[in-house]
């Protein structure tokens, strides 16, 4: 491949790939297509867990391609692989664009992550089926993925707009409730892995996706309601296809800032008025927060959307 690059090699902050001619892919349903491998040291691009599949169909640009590349391009298809399919010691992504052999594409600088995982229940029974079930080499890829979703989400495309987070740390516990997150460790309930009755992989992938919006969303200087904060990071949790059946219905909840479920489909329902509501939310939180916030985004108040968001599911009030 030209430039030195071949498939899973790791490309290191800046740099430009260059695309090569016709070639075959390892897997379907294409045979063959024009293809630039993209791989950026820490920020991984590798199969998605939500996704549960090899390839994906996107409806615009990918979020970490730069703003400046053109949105009627045909560059739709992205091709996860996972490590043990080709024998790779890490997964990466291959783009579809549209090139000629000498055309590039570049990416922007990724800022490195190293993500731990500490198992400090090891010999109790959530411990152990933590590791049994889960695994650590599960848990870190999951914090990698979780990452790079929430930048997406956020439309985070470069350092400057992430906090800086050089570390992050799950430590599985010893506690009562499910998890929380202090600046950047997550602490997972080993009590909790070992009570949960149903699918434990996929609940305990969307509590980490949750934990890990906690760690890159801005909080307004620690002005903004709990309730917007968590429903965001729950809100992360539904885009990412994690949201359980315990969850409330859309509609249901009393205030828009409830928090959680309530509040995650509420700002679902905020972005469907505005696509990139929510990453524009989040950067607006980076230095304060206010309810004019919704009123600037939407041209309506808070109050006023949830009124309306509500007569959605009960037009008769």
């Amino acid at each position: 491949m030209e430039g030195g690059l071949r498939e899973g090699s790791l490309l290191a902050g800046d740099g430009a790939i260059r695309c090569p001619p016709e070639e075959k892919l390892p897997w379907p349903p294409m045979p063959t297509a024009r293809v630039g491998v993209v791989r950026v040291a820490a920020a991984r691009m590798e199969h998605h867990p939500a996704a549960n599949q090899l390839a994906w169909k996107l409806l615009a640009v990918p979020p970490w391609l730069p703003s400046s590349w053109p949105s009627s391009s045909p560059c739709t298809e992205i091709m996860h692989a996972w490590p043990e399919e080709f024998g790779l010691e890490s997964s990466f992504r291959k783009v579809r664009v549209p090139c000629s052999p000498m055309s590039n594409v570049h990416v922007p600088v990724a800022q490195a992550v190293t993500y731990n995982v500490i198992n400090n229940a090891a010999d109790t029974p959530g411990g152990i089926r933590f590791a049994t079930q889960i695994s650590t080499d599960y848990s870190r890829q999951t914090l990698d993925s979780a990452t790079a979703f929430i930048w997406g989400l956020f439309q985070e495309n470069s350092n400057a707009e992430r906090k800086n987070v050089q570390q992050v740390t799950l430590l599985v516990e010893s506690m009562d409730g499910v998890a929380y997150t202090s600046a950047d460790q997550i602490h997972l309930s080993a009590n909790y892995v070992q009570g949960y009755s149903g699918d434990l992989k996929r609940e305990v992938t969307g509590i980490l996706y949750h934990e890990m919006t906690h760690v890159w969303q801005w909080n307004g200087n620690g002005n903004a309601p709990g309730g917007l904060i968590e429903g965001i990071a729950d809100y992360v949790r539904l885009k990412a296809g994690y949201a359980p059946s315990h969850w409330v219905q859309p509609g249901q909840g009393d205030r828009w800032d409830q928090g959680y479920d309530v509040t995650a489909y509420f700002l679902d329902y905020c972005s469907s008025l505005r696509g990139s509501f929510v990453a524009e939310l989040n950067r607006k939180m980076r230095d304060g927060y206010s309810a004019s916030y919704f009123n600037d985004l939407l041209g309506r108040s808070v109050d006023q959307l949830w009124s309306d968001y509500k007569a959605m599911y009960d037009p008769l009030g």
